[in-house]
């Protein structure tokens, strides 16, 4: 057998990579290219302007990062802070924990030291043999990295590939033939794990895959963090009518900055089992969240009352509450990570409290992006945002470059540059944030419009959105 397999395919994935590089560096320095104007390029566009630049790659939808009581609370944690070494060792629905538990409507709550550790946890808890996984093709890459850590534990079949190592070695087999071999194993492997992925907010092809596949667990998220839309709400009645979990991220959509309600579960006609969510956006937290909803819970309690052909009494239903949550708390990514920050708590807690002290943040927020949105879809250019996150799709990487520029240059609007992997192949764009800090202020709210609008006329893109079926990487 070739022993150089390994490298090879480590030499093309650089060798793409490089590719990747080149086709920035004819457009400009690679850095620049990617990551746009650093903090002297922004001070001197202000001097020069006599304007602040409106920087919409944070997501401080509220504008809170920086609050003085956020400061404050920070600062007084860092003399009483004890660093713990596990999670397990730390109260569980304590301070943070328990406003974040009121707010997401959860029975229990597992906070994390950020929304990587909440996907990677649920997804390897709630994978199993013969169990299917449908999700949304474009659900955030940590779930899909969960998917991932699955799969490497239910390979159980492991045989089937010594079998065809076996054959491999005792044979002089090209290289083309040695990956056929091994494709067909691994395929047989992948199919008896059963991931599905469905078609972006497509209800019927889901409806289609459970019923091919039989009922397992749905995943979607409650605000794209690329396109800025909503998952729609028949998602969460296929669910239900299959009997299937539901697992809804809600990274972008906790706290309420795309709806009235503080998360979009509340919207839904179908209530999911299992949130999650990265506190790094609206919260402006280094932590993550996992919450575990009633509805999971009242389906194990029906479950054991089917099973003992009786109701379960009050102690019963605790015990078996107890058991399920302990049952994540094993999980090996959580017994074997540190504890969250004290310090963090604390910063988010106030910044929680000084979001509900002024619900007019959400209020103006909610009002004026919808006023955006209505304005730049009137001037032609296609928007899928329903939230303040809008993803302006360009198509090649050097364009959005361009298109990112010259929102810069003559706007003094900052957005993300975004590529793949991060979009579909030719689906290249910028996305902006629009916070409460831009919707106060009117000239800015029409600053944003017209630049947009501008940028979109003068440099003449076709901004072409993705099609349907295109695979999403």
């Amino acid at each position: 057998m070739n022993k150089n397999l390994l490298f090879d395919e480590i030499d093309k994935q650089i060798s793409l990579s490089w590719m990747q590089e080149k086709q920035f560096v004819k457009y400009g320095e690679m850095r620049y290219a990617l990551l746009g104007y650093n903090d002297l390029d922004i001070a001197k566009w202000e001097s020069e302007h006599g304007k602040p630049v409106l920087d919409t790659r944070p997501n401080d939808y509220f504008s809170i990062q920086k609050i003085s009581e956020a400061l404050e609370a920070k600062i007084s944690q860092v003399p009483k802070e004890i660093h713990v070494s596990s999670p397990l060792f730390q109260d569980w629905q304590v301070g943070v924990k328990h406003s974040l538990k009121q707010i997401m409507g959860s029975e229990c709550i597992m906070l994390l030291k950020s929304g990587t550790e909440a996907n990677l946890i649920a997804t390897d808890m709630l994978s199993h043999k013969n169990i299917p996984v449908y999700f949304d093709k474009h659900t955030h890459a940590t779930t899909r990295c969960g998917f991932n850590l699955a799969r490497g534990r239910m390979l159980e079949s492991i045989e089937v590939f010594k079998k065809a190592l076996n054959r491999l070695e005792k044979s002089n087999t090209s290289e083309e033939d040695i990956r056929r071999i091994i494709q067909k194993p691994l395929l047989k492997i992948l199919e008896s794990v059963g991931f599905y992925s469905f078609n972006h907010n497509d209800y019927d092809h889901l409806d289609e895959l459970i019923k091919k596949h039989g009922p397992g667990v749905v995943y979607t998220e409650g605000l794209f963090s690329v396109y800025g839309d909503l998952p729609k709400p028949e998602i969460a009645q296929i669910a239900k009518k299959h009997d299937c979990s539901l697992v809804i991220d809600e990274s972008h959509s906790l706290f309420g900055t795309a709806t009235s309600d503080l998360t979009i579960n509340r919207t839904l006609p179908a209530k999911a089992d299992i949130l999650t969510a990265s506190l790094s956006k609206a919260g402006c937290s280094l932590l993550g969240v996992i919450g575990l909803q009633p509805e999971f819970f009242e389906k194990r309690y029906i479950y054991l009352e089917k099973k003992l052909n009786r109701p379960l009494t009050d102690a019963e239903r605790e015990r078996a509450k107890l058991s399920l949550f302990n049952l994540f708390r094993r999980s090996i990514i959580f017994v074997f990570s540190n504890a969250p920050s004290d310090i963090e708590e604390s910063g988010l807690q106030a910044r929680l409290n000084f979001l509900f002290q002024n619900p007019e943040r959400r209020a103006v927020l909610l009002d004026k992006t919808k006023y955006i949105r209505e304005k730049i879809r009137n001037a032609g250019i296609k928007l899928l945002s329903e939230s303040p996150m809008m993803f302006i799709e360009i198509g090649s990487e050097p364009d959005s470059v361009e298109f990112r520029n010259y929102l810069i240059e003559q706007y003094g609007i900052i957005g993300s540059l975004y590529i793949p992997p991060a979009t579909p192949i030719n689906g290249a764009g910028v996305r902006l944030c629009v916070n409460y800090d831009i919707c106060s202020d009117n000239e800015q709210v029409e600053r944003f419009i017209y630049g947009i609008i501008d940028a979109h006329k003068k440099l003449k893109f076709d901004n072409k959105c993705r099609k349907k079926n295109e695979l999403y990487l």
